[in-house]
């Protein structure tokens, strides 16, 4: 495309939507016969026959019923974390961090897994057998952990936890005290990675369907679908993680209750949802065929793709602004723990990952999709941004300065948060189903999606060198004088700064999917900036490995650069 393209893309003059008058319509990196399109008015601004997928529909719910198992392993592998391997089996932080590490390393290779499905066909079909595949492996590292011994907890008596090892005599150290349980547990460790893995190519598999489906509905109501995934595996992860937040609750794990389940129940419980998913994708998922294609031309399209303005626009966009949506303090939990006494289990209940604020999140998601797809995508984010960061202000503050410090009040007020997140997260991921192309929409969905998932964790990671600079370590938090309430109330503020920085780079975005296409049609195509965004993309998924690695050894967990506070020489 020439580099003298017509500007003010930004003006919707109705002409600029009419297809040109040629016997093919170039759509970044395939050439499609005009008469198979159809013209918009008779498609009513689908970007693809076929015609909206209704939600009811046995080939809807096959696709849904995949988030849905997606999201109960998002919600039970993370929630395990904390009871099981740092209290139960009395982990230190580094084997803790490594844990949270491995099963967020699978989401960094995500672009790979959605070149896989869109580029290797097996017996023409893109999508169900990877699904199936991705199942497969989950479920077999599952059914391993379910029937495998789990070591016992460190602490086997309920008046010994917490004690240190000092003050317990030799006779209940050799009775209750497992000292080999923060090093027993490396293998379900690995087989949990596994299984994550097999979740991820769940995902990549489902998202091209899912641009596919998208596609097909009309402008009016495109996003609808997207908006029901989201909604479906957000909702999917409350049940685990109330499960876990409850039934691993007795002494073993901290808790308080005189009952528990084993880790292994809930490993067991797992191979139900990979069961459910495989016979809803080989019996009700429908599927194309596809035409072999050579792997040049494939490349050679999505290279195109890129170095249209849209694609790396949008791309820059969502890495950046996630990058300071997502400079996150790191006090509100020491604050929760010192300050507030919170009970883990209100928590789980009414939390911004519980019961609450789960419900809330998928419940301003369904809205979302179901009344408001036409709402600017601008507006929207400049709306939700001020909202988000209003909401953290009041609550977060007020419980700094002791005006209300009530850990009912702070929690309650962190999951109302989650109102203008859900609107955050859609407003930036409806353009993704508008840029991609046919036979690229795994890749594509991978490559804009994988761009914002990489700024959540550089983002935390900016600003704990900027905590660094603090007095805000626990043994600080635990005086609670005004000098410390001082210093996290600047950690706040500079937190709250950052989140309304990101509304600067929101010219980036496209206001509205007929933006999306106006820019794509008649935007730029650079070579440069594809080589840009590629060039950054790979040193961020390396960035990204690399610190999700680190916390794996004791030498290297301290450091900055991997969640440390700096390592003492």
């Amino acid at each position: 495309m020439s580099s003298t393209t017509k500007q003010g893309v930004w003006l919707l003059d109705p002409k600029e939507f009419e297809l040109p008058d040629s016997d093919t319509v170039k759509l970044g990196s395939y050439d499609h016969p005009a008469d198979s399109l159809a013209s918009e008015a008779a498609l009513d601004g689908a970007l693809r026959e076929g015609g909206a997928v209704p939600l009811s529909s046995r080939e809807a719910w096959a696709v849904l019923s995949q988030y849905a198992g997606v999201g109960i392993f998002l919600g039970i592998f993370p929630a395990m974390a904390y009871p099981v391997y740092q209290n139960y089996l009395r982990m230190q932080g580094y084997q803790v961090q490594s844990y949270q590490a491995l099963m967020r390393l699978s989401w960094c290779v995500k672009i790979f897994l959605g070149l896989l499905s869109d580029c290797i066909p097996i017996h023409g079909y893109r999508r169900r057998p990877y699904i199936m595949l991705g199942w497969a492996i989950a479920a077999v590292a599952c059914l391993v952990m379910a029937f495998s011994p789990f070591p016992a907890p460190y602490y086997g008596k309920a008046s010994l936890v917490n004690l240190p090892i000092a003050n317990i005599s030799k006779a209940d150290r050799a009775a209750f005290i497992n000292e080999q349980a923060p090093s027993s547990a490396g293998i379900f460790v690995l087989l949990s990675t596994i299984a994550t893995f097999g979740s991820v190519m769940v995902v990549c598999a489902a998202d091209g369907l899912t641009v596919e489906y998208a596609q097909r509905e009309p402008m009016a109501t495109r996003g609808r679908f997207q908006t029901m995934i989201y909604v479906v595996r957000d909702s999917s992860k409350i049940l685990p993680q109330i499960v876990v937040g409850l039934c691993m609750n007795s002494f073993a794990y901290a808790g308080h209750y005189d009952w528990s389940i084993t880790p292994n129940v809930i490993y067991g419980c797992l191979l139900l949802p990979c069961g459910v998913c495989i016979a809803t994708a080989f019996f009700w998922m429908v599927e194309t065929k596809v035409r072999p294609f050579t792997f040049s031309s494939y490349f050679k399209g999505l290279w195109s793709l890129i170095q249209l303005r849209v694609v790396w626009q949008l791309c820059i966009y969502l890495l950046v602004s996630q990058v300071f949506l997502f400079f996150e303090e790191t006090v509100t939990t020491p604050i929760q723990t010192l300050w507030l006494h919170l009970d883990p289990v209100f928590e789980v209940v009414w939390g911004p990952v519980g019961v609450l604020g789960g419900a809330l999140y998928s419940g301003v998601m369904y809205f979302r999709g179901k009344w408001t797809l036409e709402w600017d995508w601008r507006r929207s984010i400049i709306f939700s941004t001020i909202t988000l960061v209003s909401i953290d202000a009041v609550f977060k503050l007020t419980s700094v300065w002791a005006v209300v410090r009530n850990p009912y009040y702070f929690v309650i007020g962190k999951s109302l948060l989650q109102i203008p997140r859900a609107v955050l997260f859609l407003s930036g991921a409806y353009p993704l189903v508008e840029i991609a192309d046919m036979g690229n929409e795994g890749a594509v969905y991978a490559l804009a999606g994988t761009c914002g998932n990489l700024g959540v964790p550089f983002g935390a990671v900016l600003f704990k060198t900027v905590d660094s600079f603090f007095h805000v370590s626990n043994n600080d938090i635990f005086k609670d004088d005004t000098f410390v309430r001082w210093e996290v109330s600047y950690c706040y503020l500079i937190s709250f700064a950052a989140k309304l920085f990101s509304l600067v780079f929101l010219g980036l975005l496209p206001r509205q999917k007929a933006h999306v296409h106006l820019l794509k049609r008649r935007g730029q195509s650079s070579k440069v900036a594809g080589v840009i965004v590629v060039t950054s993309f790979s040193v961020l998924l390396v960035y990204s490995i690399i610190t999700n690695i680190l916390p794996f050894y004791p030498s290297t967990s301290c450091l900055r650069i991997a969640g440390g506070r700096g390592c003492q020489q």
